[in-house]
């Protein structure tokens, strides 16, 4: 599968603008081969499906040595997905993915369906369905920073927060392309809305995060006709993107 930055699709051309201003290709390691892969796979969990092998070689070929800044993991990252089981592994999964480019950062790793899962060993989350919906976010969190902040609010009732806003805004539709299973984007013509859970869920001393952005100013991309609201009320902030 040849790489990402060079046949983009099915990313929204948001994402294909952010990987073209943003994001370069590096060497990476690709790890063993399909023999040694199977013969470790058999060797960890019993026997080996070339199903594993293919998904791998699709991602790698995808996304591999794909790097660029990432406002959603906070530090440069790179891609870098291996399979390298190890004995007491419970599952398959490709690591080394996301890679941080510090010793403090945090990383991801891949599910063979291509569940994106932040973290390491017993300290880790499911975030989101693909590195394309990682992509997204990334894209959405880069192009929020052009954006004026008018409300952000954070603690354990940030689901409660965000239902309350959808009554006041009954227009705003869910990104689907961006969002996961920690992280949600909302938008309709006015406003952005990002909604994290990742690093409560990761960590527990981190509250989750609810920001909302004006989207007068963005680039409009992808767009879907929307009834006009008048803007909710949350409490106001001048922070920027990020988690």
């Amino acid at each position: 599968m040849p790489s990402v930055l060079l046949h983009p699709e099915p990313l929204t051309s948001r994402a294909q603008r952010f990987l073209a201003q943003h994001a370069r290709v590096v060497r990476v390691d690709l790890g063993a081969d399909d023999a040694v892969c199977r013969v470790r796979l058999d060797e960890v969990f019993g026997s080996h499906d070339d199903a594993v092998l293919i998904a791998l070689r699709c991602v790698q070929g995808r996304y591999s040595g794909l790097t660029y800044d990432s406002l959603y993991m906070r530090e440069q990252v790179y891609f870098a997905p291996v399979l390298d089981p190890d004995e007491g592994d419970e599952k398959v999964e490709f690591l080394y993915a996301v890679c941080p480019t510090t010793a403090s950062g945090v990383g991801a790793s891949l599910l063979p369906d291509g569940t994106v899962i932040i973290g390491w060993e017993q300290d880790e989350v499911c975030a989101f369905p693909s590195l394309d919906h990682l992509i997204e976010c990334d894209a959405l969190l880069d192009e929020a920073q052009n954006a004026q902040l008018i409300a952000i609010h954070s603690g354990e009732d940030v689901e409660s927060v965000l239902g309350e806003l959808r009554v006041q805004r009954p227009a705003l539709r869910l990104m689907e392309e961006a969002s996961g299973r920690t992280v949600q984007w909302w938008a309709d013509d006015d406003v952005l809305v990002y909604l994290c859970r990742t690093w409560a869920a990761l960590w527990g001393t981190v509250q989750p995060t609810l920001r909302v952005w004006s989207s007068y100013g963005l680039v409009k991309v992808d767009p879907v006709q929307l009834q006009r609201r008048s803007r909710g009320s949350v409490s106001t902030d001048n922070g920027s993107a990020g988690r």
